[in-house]
């Protein structure tokens, strides 16, 4: 098994450093944006504060209707409101160009970071595992989830990085990355301690294609509008 240091303070320290350098790495650079600098930031402290509420929210609701006791915070169902309120704003607003390449960079950067401390804190525990490959925690082993969710984060913050130094898939590289989180997370429920309460998924499975179908639908939407718009 694979030990790791149980520091907890590091989780709340692990989680500023990475939404300040998230959005740092979502402002930085040239990457095209319909939103000048102020609007871009107003527009990211909503998305964000939506985010942060859904990441709360949700599990909540959860432990109280008992599909999972735990509570805590969920980093797939803030992406999931985020999502829908960034929707909803660019409607309202009548942004029509994409606003998600820079966050492209940002948000896996800032939840790698943050999962970073979820693997000291030990939070965000596995399955029961006794595996080499198992994280230790009080003499038990357990899946290394959060040490996934590392590798996957940082794996799309370089694809990300990738894409947008060659300018391939504008418009499309946030979408990209949520939709394969959503995918990863449908994936690693399997591993995680989650009860299958709702058919025979888990609640953080049927979030996972909630997230999927809006990414889809928003293509879908704007498929359509630029077939209408050269008809």
């Amino acid at each position: 098994m694979i030990a790791v240091p149980h520091i907890p303070s590091f989780y709340p320290l692990f989680v500023i450093v990475g939404v300040l350098l998230g959005y740092l790495a979502s402002t930085a650079g040239r990457i095209a944006s319909p939103l000048h600098s102020t609007a871009r930031l107003h527009f990211t402290v909503v998305v964000v504060s939506a985010g942060m509420f859904g990441a709360y929210a949700v599990p909540w609701v959860a432990s109280v209707l008992n599909y999972d006791r735990e509570g805590g915070r969920s980093l797939l169902a803030g992406v999931l409101v985020a999502w829908c309120v960034a929707e909803i704003l660019k409607g309202h607003l009548g942004i029509k160009g994409s606003t998600g390449d820079g966050y492209a960079i940002g948000l896996p950067l800032a939840a790698g970071i943050g999962r970073a401390g979820c693997l000291f804190g030990h939070c965000c525990l596995g399955i029961p595992s006794d595996s080499s490959w198992a994280l230790e925690h009080d003499g038990q082993g357990y899946a290394p989830i959060a040490l996934a969710e590392i590798v996957f984060h940082a794996a799309f913050f370089a694809i990300s990085l990738g894409l947008t130094s060659c300018g391939y898939l504008p418009g499309q590289r946030l979408r990209i990355y949520v939709v394969g989180y959503g995918v990863f997370r449908f994936v690693s429920e399997w591993w995680r301690p989650h009860p299958r309460t709702i058919g025979c998924l888990s609640l953080y499975q049927w979030v996972a294609i909630l997230l999927a179908i809006e990414v889809l639908w928003t293509i879908y939407r704007e498929t359509i509008k630029i077939h209408q718009s050269s008809a």
